[in-house]
């Protein structure tokens, strides 16, 4: 949030909303970012930068994979991909909201409306909808938040 610190170098006008994105660092949800001991921590650190005014989360998401399992040298012959399925995707949607709406959020965007056509890679597998467009189980958590 350093960057955050740097950008807010002068006061926030009154009435704004202070968005910002939070992504998981790996597959872990819960697992809080670099620097922090808890998400609690990071969110305290948040609310401080943003000095009182509402927050938005712009953007958050968790890619079904492939995610990159690196070992040390000298397993690292044994690196491989994980995927994680479409109810993991869906339970960390709902995690994530559970953060953040009960500290006042006013919302949450998710990355992204549908999967990109290239299942290999993996920011082509955020979507709420598969490529071919049909629903992924992330969609009835997605209307439980809205409900």
């Amino acid at each position: 949030m350093d960057w955050l610190d740097r950008f807010l170098y002068k006061d926030i006008p009154a009435g704004s909303i202070v968005g910002f994105h939070r992504y998981p660092n790996g597959r872990d949800t819960q697992k809080p970012h670099n620097g922090f001991q808890s998400r609690s921590h990071e969110w305290n650190r948040l609310q401080a930068l943003a000095g009182g005014h509402k927050l938005f989360l712009t953007e958050t998401g968790l890619s079904q994979g492939p995610h990159r399992i690196k070992r040390p040298f000298p397993l690292c012959w044994l690196n491989e991909n994980h995927w994680i399925s479409q109810e993991e995707q869906a339970a960390a949607m709902a995690l994530e909201w559970a953060i953040w709406e009960p500290r006042g959020v006013l919302g949450m965007t998710w990355y992204q409306h549908r999967d990109g056509n290239y299942y290999q890679d993996l920011l082509n597998n955020y979507g709420i909808y598969a490529a071919d467009g049909n629903e992924k189980a992330i969609v009835e958590t997605f209307k439980n938040i809205l409900l």
